[in-house]
């Protein structure tokens, strides 16, 4: 069965199609489409996840929110194209390069990373072991992985059944 772009975004997913029925927005200026799925009309091209990010958002994300975030977190900042590359796919089918990646030591870092983010006006992903089916942990924002430094235990209560957990924690 072909795809069509203008259908799916007419008539939503058929009965039984891998496609997930998402939510779309206006097409904006800084993402392009990939040249496989070019619509009739591009400023009517709705489908969010067939776009590509091509270099800023807001007009200075790639320009500030990198020596920004490198400059205040002590976690990793990453931004080169093998790094995006690997955040771009999980284990779906979809595949959306990310503008970066963060992977933050503490607290600090992710608060930090997402204050950034918020007065940048990009997106924020969480990612964890990106075992993802549905395309969860891929977005053309800014990646963050707390899996590698925040995955502790903090404290067990086990009459109360309750533990808390860094975010970083894969089952």
């Amino acid at each position: 069965m072909a795809f069509s772009p203008a259908a799916h975004r007419r008539a939503g997913p058929a009965a039984g199609s891998p496609l997930p029925s998402i939510a779309c927005r206006q097409r904006p200026a800084a993402i392009e489409v990939q040249p496989a799925i070019r619509p009739e009309n591009k400023d009517d091209f709705e489908l969010c996840f067939d776009l590509h990010h091509v270099g800023t958002m807001n007009g200075t994300a790639m320009g500030h929110l990198e020596p920004r975030l490198k400059s205040s977190i002590r976690g990793e900042a990453l931004f080169d194209a093998y790094t995006r590359g690997r955040y771009a796919t999980d284990a779906s089918h979809y595949q959306i390069m990310p503008l970066g990646v963060v992977i933050p030591r503490d607290e600090n870092d992710l608060a930090a990373t997402i204050a950034i983010a918020r007065d940048e006006g990009v997106s924020v992903v969480a990612r964890g072991g990106g075992t993802s089916q549905c395309g969860q942990t891929v977005n053309h924002g800014l990646v963050v992985d707390t899996s590698k430094y925040m995955n502790r235990v903090v404290a067990i209560d086990a009459a109360a059944r309750r533990c808390t957990v860094q975010p970083g924690v894969v089952r």
